[in-house]
């Protein structure tokens, strides 16, 4: 975990019980949400300032469009049935 306690690990270093792993970090135009089991109940995306950017809502693993965010590092929100995931991903342009 970084300085902020957010996992900025790339998926291939999560752990095998990590359940919700979105990437590519850094992404340019798009983030995918790959969820190894159950339902996204809904994904938010914050920037470092807290605010919501992007509120969704997804029903299962998918690609977020995030080419109108600016270059930036970003905090993703992803609800599960299970539990809350977030972690921080960077957008470059």
């Amino acid at each position: 975990k970084g300085s902020s306690g957010v996992s900025d690990r790339s998926p291939a270093q999560l752990p095998a019980n990590f359940d919700v792993q979105p990437f590519p970090n850094p992404a340019t135009t798009s983030l995918t949400i790959g969820l190894r089991d159950g339902t996204i109940k809904s994904v938010h995306i914050r920037n470092v300032m807290g605010q919501d950017v992007t509120p969704m809502i997804a029903q299962s693993s998918g690609s977020l469009d995030i080419s109108g965010l600016q270059a930036g590092v970003y905090f993703v929100i992803i609800a599960t049935q299970e539990r809350i995931n977030v972690q921080r991903f960077t957008i470059v342009k």
